[in-house]
């Protein structure tokens, strides 16, 4: 079989391996007892239906078993004695599944106990429940549940929430429907402005929208600059 994609010489060898019979201008051995130890080390797809397997021979292979047995002994050396590696690993799995089902937890009544205590920090300018705090949830899905969550409970909720992610400052922005169309409001608008005061920018819909930027310090500026655009819409 001769590839088009392939550069031939006047002359081409022509393998025989089996039935397998190629044109190449590869490399190759007198005998295939020649090549000793053979070892698979990637497997990956090239084309529709087309799989490339790379392997290494010979003294290669050899040091890339050491190489191997080298990490096996290491890893058995990191674990629990009398265990085997595979059982070893079992239970760190297992532990650490255990270990991310407490953190979820622990997170769902962190959200929970922060919930309650916004509610309870709740500014009411003509019948409008306002909440504009810094927390310390990072995780923006959290935060994005959270301000949902409140609009749930709170009716007329104008809400603005600052958070740092990774020491980078984020900008929430949720306002009830009612507001949107009573009083004009728009979370997006609200929030790009707000977020000049970290260097940042966003949007959103008109009743929910957030907001990235660089600084961190300017967050509080701009949780009052969110704060106040509600302010001057009620004056």
């Amino acid at each position: 079989m001769a590839l088009f994609g392939e550069k031939y010489g006047d002359r081409v060898r022509v393998i025989r391996f089996g039935e397998s019979v190629e044109l190449c201008g590869g490399t190759h051995i007198s005998s295939t007892g020649k090549i000793g130890l053979f070892r698979i080390v990637s497997e990956s797809s090239i084309a529709a239906g087309i799989r490339r397997i790379e392997a290494c021979t010979g003294v290669k292979a050899e040091a890339e078993a050491r190489e191997q047995a080298r990490i096996l002994s290491e890893l058995g050396s990191l674990m629990k004695p009398g265990t085997g590696i595979t059982e070893s690993v079992k239970l760190i799995l297992e532990e650490n599944q255990q270990l991310r089902k407490r953190i979820e937890q622990f997170e769902r009544d962190a959200l929970k106990q922060l919930k309650t205590d916004l509610k309870d920090r709740i500014e009411t300018h003509k019948d409008i429940h306002l909440i504009c705090e810094r927390i310390t949830i990072s995780d923006p899905a959290q935060i994005k549940d959270l301000a949902y969550q409140l609009k749930n409970d709170i009716p007329n909720l104008f809400l603005v929430l600052g958070a740092l992610n990774e020491g980078k400052p984020s900008l929430t922005v949720m306002i009830s429907e009612e507001l949107v169309s009573s009083a004009g409001l728009n979370a997006g608008f609200i929030v790009r402005e707000s977020a000049k005061e970290i260097q940042g920018g966003g949007g959103g819909q008109p009743f929910f929208a957030t907001a990235g930027g660089k600084n961190p310090d300017g967050l509080e500026r701009a949780i009052a600059k969110a704060r106040q655009a509600l302010l001057d819409k009620l004056n």
